[in-house]
């Protein structure tokens, strides 16, 4: 059921039309407007009121997307008439469940309205102004009678379709809904609303009670809907009613006929008319053209692909309006007003104007040329009868020579249809443009291309201009389309100006023009310059000196206008960064300009939003780090420690000074803004205080790892626990003995190690080394394990650290031959079967990940490279990186 807040929303614009003596007068076809330009919405309906005769248009979509977040103001509905004010409903998106639309402006004559609430039961998230595509809906047929809008529309997002309806003249009446069906097409008038649909093949016609456009009646409603011989209603006409009888036309664009019907008074019966089948071939849209009431004669015009053509129902006999240059194609909505007609090609969103089946050539005179106009029309034989309003009869000729300037109003009007409002007074105009050859000159300067060519003169509207301008010294022409002043020429040469006008509709009569000219040169000499800088950049002391002024002979304009030139040439008291220096002959148009730059040091808040010194932290406890800035023009930079020790820089290839070699402390970075003045004075200075941090030294908790009973728990809980330095990933480090064995994690599992003295290494992620020679394992005597040859520490200092290099590990020949860590686990215990299957398992590992090294013979019992002894099965084993 689609719900009321997704209706669309209307909002006037006024658009006139100009009437005399009751009869239309031509206005200008040729051009189209938008009138959804705002948003971006493509045309759906035109649509007459034939109470009113106003012509409005309906937009395809009631969508504004980039508006959707904000205030919304619908724009969607367009009337060509000024006499009914539409309300511009304004929705304003809240917290509250229920939007209230606020009608802009009140009607005169009417008090403001207070609005209807929308329904209740709709929520904030339904509400009109998401921006989902389920808000959004297609206006597929639309129908006016007497203010009364009725319209189907179309969900985007579920496909469902609606009746809704509105009452242009009661800003507080809502549009109604019914969904009932899926609707094809619809038509209002008085008292009804005549709808189709279908069911299977066979096509209903449903007459609606809308209770003069108050509300749509579904109560104890009398009426049912009829069976028509229909294939595909295209279009529903209910001819307002003119006696006891009303007929309902049904337009069948299948069998491409249109289809009379009439019913009883009680509508229970329902038939089409003897007769009453009008072949309009391939029409795309039908309109009611006009109701002859004295004859009981109803006209209609229909839209084709080629044009239009009028049909005279009662003879069955037509006039095409159609042109066989015009290329339009017209299969699209239109209304008409008369002859008037307005129409939207399809999918367009223009607005677009025409008389049918008419067009005219007029033909200006050339300057120099009047009395030559002409006049031409353009129409199909013996379908209009025309008249001069300049001449005493009726005329077939369809042009007119040898015409003077001035205004002739022809009358037009079609044959056969007595038509009161059928007459059109076409007002053309004949023309002689002024001379385009006019032109205004300004020298040029020697060397400097300042000349100027100014076509001045008026233009003729009807005709667009081109000029083309060619100079002797052979370089490509100049095209100017939109524009008549070509500057920024060269002096002392001849130059040629062709001028071509072309009318702008669509027969495009040309003029063309010659005009030669001389482009003289004027002579300005250029101001030598000399200056002074700025001291700093606070202080107003450059100076700027005319080394050859000359007063007598030269204006001197200077910009900034607030300094004055001294009558020895000098400007004082500088402060600005640029000054431009203007000198113009006196009397004359030439000039000559000079652009002074004045540097300025730096002041202290731009050197201060400049300095972004880069802080390079030492990777290791113990080594060295650094500081880089970026140099800068008038800066000197000074970097002093803690002790007060100055630091001195290096610059690299990218201008990049580099503060090496230091140690973690804090420092000072002075930038030293130098003076123009000297070498050794400053303005002043920008400190820039920094802290160069090293990381943590490398430490374990405990050299000594023991286990203070037999027990399995205190057994299997022998660990190193390593801090500081950079972990990899911030959580594990490298651990190797001696023997090349290697381990990664947070901490080193040692439970299952033999007793005795370890040389062990501990790296980071940056490289950085700690050296433990002295790791001692010991249990309890009762539980000690120890290994016939024994591992012996090597002959270092018992703990030290190693600042690594960049590889990330700590000794990169061992990270190149090992990748398994120690695979470190036996459980005391076990039985020999889970013993062996551990083995297997482990050895599985070490043949998957493991490289495989050639190994040199070694006694029984001496540990091999890259290995550790443990305990296991009752035997002490050299297990490859375990």
């Amino acid at each position: 059921m689609f719900q009321k807040k997704q209706l669309i929303i209307f909002l006037a614009i006024l658009f006139n039309l100009i009437f005399i003596n009751g009869n239309l007068i031509d206005t200008d076809y040729s051009r189209s407007f938008k009138p959804f330009l705002e948003t971006k919405n493509k045309i759906g309906n035109i649509i007459k009121d034939p109470k009113t005769e106003q012509i409005y248009v309906i937009g395809e979509y009631q969508t504004q997307p980039e508006e959707v977040d904000k205030t919304f103001t619908g724009n969607n509905f367009y009337t060509l008439a000024p006499k009914t004010t539409i309300p511009n409903f304004v929705y304003e998106n809240s917290s509250k469940t229920t939007p209230t639309p606020t009608p802009t402006p009140t009607p005169k004559g009417k008090s403001k309205s207070t609005t209807k609430p929308i329904d209740s039961s709709l929520t904030e998230s339904d509400e009109l102004l998401t921006g989902s595509k389920k808000n959004y809906f297609k206006v597929v047929k639309a129908s006016i009678y007497n203010g009364c809008v009725a319209y189907i529309g179309k969900g985007l997002q579920d496909g469902n379709t609606f009746i809704a309806m509105y009452n242009l003249n009661n800003v507080s009446e809502y549009f109604q809904v019914d969904s009932s069906h899926s609707y094809l097409s619809l038509s209002v008038d008085d008292t009804f609303i005549w709808a189709t649909y279908k069911e299977g093949n066979q096509v209903y016609l449903k007459p609606i009670v809308h209770d003069g456009c108050k509300k749509i009646v579904h109560k104890n409603d009398p009426y049912v809907p009829m069976k028509v011989n229909i294939t595909n209603p295209e279009a529903v006409i209910s001819q307002p009613i003119t006696s006891s009888t009303r007929f309902i036309y049904i337009y069948d664009s299948a069998a491409h006929v249109l289809v009379k019907f009439s019913h009883s008074s009680s509508l229970k019966e329902f038939y089409e008319t003897e007769g009453g089948r009008l072949n309009v071939l391939d029409a795309c849209s039908v309109r009611l053209y006009r109701y002859d009431p004295e004859k009981r004669n109803t006209y209609w015009m229909v839209s084709k692909k080629d044009g239009f053509t009028l049909y005279n129902e009662r003879s069955e006999k037509s006039i095409s309006l159609t042109s066989g240059d015009d290329t339009t194609n017209y299969c699209a909505p239109f209304a008409t007003k008369g002859l008037d007609t307005f129409y939207a090609t399809p999918g367009s969103d223009e607005l677009s104007r025409t008389i049918p089946g008419i067009s005219f050539e007029v033909t200006h005179p050339c300057y120099g040329d009047k009395g030559t106009g002409e006049i031409k029309i353009i129409a199909p034989q013996d379908v209009f009868q025309f008249k001069w309003e300049d001449q005493l009869s009726a005329t077939k000729s369809l042009i007119r020579k040898n015409l003077s300037d001035g205004d002739y109003i022809l009358q037009y009007w079609l044959n056969g249809i007595d038509d009161p409002i059928n007459m059109v007074r076409k007002n053309i105009s004949i023309i002689t443009p002024d001379n385009p050859m006019f032109i205004n000159v300004t020298h040029a300067c020697v060397n400097a291309a300042q000349g100027v060519f100014n076509f001045t003169n008026p233009k003729h509207p009807d005709f667009s201009y081109e000029y083309i301008l060619y100079s002797e010294d052979g370089k490509k022409p100049v095209i100017l389309k939109d524009g008549s002043v070509f500057p920024g020429l060269y002096g002392d040469r001849n130059y040629t100006v062709n001028i071509t006008t072309t009318t702008k509709d669509i027969f495009k009569h040309q003029c063309f023009y010659s005009v030669k000219e001389f482009l003289p040169n004027d002579k300005a000499e250029k101001p030598i310059i000399e200056y002074t800088n700025l001291t700093c950049a606070d202080s107003k002391d450059a100076r700027i000196k005319i080394v050859n002024f000359k007063p007598e002979k030269y204006n001197y304009i200077v910009t900034p206008s607030k300094y004055n030139i001294t009558s020895e040439g000098t400007i004082e008291n500088v402060s600005d960064l640029n000054i431009v220096i203007k000198a113009e002959i006196k009397g004359g148009i030439c000039s000559q300009l000079v652009s002074v730059d004045i540097y300025s040091p730096p002041s202290a808040k731009v050197v201060k939003e400049k300095l972004k010194p880069k802080v390079i932290k030492p990777p290791c406890y113990g080594s060295k780090g650094s500081i880089k800035v970026a140099s800068m023009d008038g800066i000197d930079f000074e970097l002093t420690d803690s002790t007060g020790k100055v630091h001195q820089p290096i610059i690299n290839k990218i201008r990049t000074l580099e503060f090496n070699g230091l140690t973690a402390d804090k420092y000072i970075l002075e930038a030293k803004i130098k003076s123009t003045r000297g070498s050794n004075m400053y303005c002043g200075s920008v400190p820039n205080n920094l802290t160069l941090a090293q990381p943590k030294r490398i430490q374990i908790t405990d050299t000594f790892i023991e286990s203070i009973d037999c027990t399995r728990a205190n057994l299997a809980n022998m660990t190193i626990t390593a801090s500081g330095g950079t972990q990899y990933n911030g959580s594990y480090y490298d651990f190797s003995l001696s023997s090349g064995a290697l381990s990664h994690g947070h901490y080193l599992n040692v439970s299952y190690w033999v007793d005795g003295i370890y040389s062990l290494n501990i790296s980071d992620s940056k490289g950085c080394v700690a050296t433990y020679n002295n790791i001692t394992i010991k249990r309890p005597s009762k539980c000690q394990v120890h290994n016939i040859n024994g591992i012996h520490p090597q002959g270092q200092n018992p703990n030290s650290i190693q600042n690594g290099g960049g590889s990330g590990h700590g000794n990169s020949k061992k990270d190149d031959k090992n990748k398994l860590g120690l695979i470190l686990g036996l459980c005391l215990g076990i039985g020999i079967p889970f013993i062996i299957l551990a083995t297997v398992l482990t050895v599985v590992l070490v043949k998957k990940f493991g490289h495989r090294f050639a190994r040199t013979p070694s006694m029984r019992n001496q540990p091999r490279p890259n290995t550790v002894p443990v305990f296991m099965g009752g035997k002490i084993h050299n297990i490859d990186n375990f």
